[in-house]
């Protein structure tokens, strides 16, 4: 599981980063990346629901997998719609909220991991 978890966390990283100036292009008027920006926020949530599962596998509460699981639909949903949501001049709210709710993907990847490393550290889980 361990190659598992330096996958998740390295595509996760990445994808972030990519994802951050991709959108900001995006957001000032380069509609050519939006195919490439949703690429990569593909991968970003794959690598989170990777660590979702390794988490599970090392077992970390379920509660916290299923958080994850669930933003990681959030920002599908959010990804997928927001071009409909509040149409105009207020259009802007929602693509702040889109970086927002898609950049705590970042978050609950780091909570994973760190719960991993709990159960690790105390002998009670698979290695992080």
């Amino acid at each position: 599981m361990e190659t598992t978890t330096k996958w998740a966390v390295n595509t996760l990283i990445i994808s972030a980063g990519v994802l951050l100036a991709s959108g900001l292009l995006v957001w000032i008027g380069v509609y050519a990346l939006v195919g490439f920006h949703q690429l990569f926020g593909y991968a970003l949530i794959v690598s989170l629901w990777a660590l979702a599962f390794a988490a599970s596998r090392s077992g970390v509460f379920m509660g916290v997998v299923v958080g994850a699981v669930s933003w990681g639909l959030l920002v599908l949903a959010l990804g997928w719609s927001q071009r409909y949501i509040l149409p105009g001049d207020s259009h802007w709210i929602i693509q702040a909220l889109h970086l927002a709710i898609s950049m705590a993907s970042v978050a609950w990847g780091r909570v994973l991991l760190a719960a991993m490393r709990k159960r690790r550290d105390a002998g009670l889980g698979a290695a992080a």
